[in-house]
């Protein structure tokens, strides 16, 4: 279904890439970074594995054959590894000094008040800012603590993957052409209606899936360590 180069088609209608509202973008990368972890761990662990590396090497240079890179996806990536590589080689790192709130804020307000799409290179600069210093502990005085807040972020990953499917699925059965024709408040309404329905969908796919999963991972992390 999800490949490293092109995009499915369904009922030779539908893209994959339309019906998921684009999620399916960082799949690629993803498959690039998850290949280039050996030689990252060249750099940060003694022992080398050298049929890894060959692998990746090959990998690598496949993947450049059949697809186009693009330095904006991959700076958003480095983007989000940034507090990750802090707090692995700082982990005494805490930016939740109301100073750092304040930046964050002003990073988000510049980021988000041009074109924040992701070939601004401008914008994703101030946003990975802001992500970095709320990623290493800011709450922004308190606001990222409201529990309904809290809430919203355990469910945003399944909220990023669902969404397009359900918005596709609506429209598909009212039809995309009645869609196309509403007026700004019903419009507007149905997204409300679609939004309730999104969290408890997701709501079950985080406790039911992604919560089960991710205590078994701390399970395993602390049997590890003992």
């Amino acid at each position: 279904m999800f490949n490293i180069k092109g995009k499915v088609i369904i009922g030779h209608t539908y893209s994959i890439d339309f019906m998921l509202a684009g999620v399916v973008w960082s799949l690629p990368y993803e498959w690039l970074f998850y290949f280039t972890l050996p030689i990252i761990g060249t750099l940060m662990l003694k022992n080398k594995n050298v049929i890894s590396i060959i692998v990746s090497i090959l990998f690598i240079l496949v993947y450049i054959n059949y697809n186009t890179i693009r330095l904006t996806h991959i700076i958003s990536f480095l983007g989000g590894m940034i507090p990750a590589i802090i707090h692995y080689f700082h982990p005494h790192i805490k930016l939740s000094n109301k100073l750092y709130s304040l930046l964050a804020i002003l990073c988000l307000i510049i980021g988000l008040s041009f074109d924040s799409s992701s070939r601004n290179y401008f914008s994703k600069t101030f946003l990975i800012l802001a992500f970095t210093i709320i990623a290493l502990g800011n709450n922004l005085f308190g606001f990222l603590k409201i529990n309904f807040l809290k809430f919203l972020g355990e469910i945003s990953y399944s909220t990023y993957l669902v969404h397009g499917v359900l918005l596709f699925t609506t429209f598909y059965f009212i039809d995309f052409d009645t869609i196309k024709n509403m007026n700004g408040n019903t419009y507007m309404f149905l997204m409300f209606i679609i939004a309730i329905f999104l969290n408890i969908i997701c709501s079950f796919t985080f406790y039911l899936i992604e919560k089960p999963f991710i205590n078994l991972y701390y399970k395993i992390i602390s049997k590890k360590q003992v």
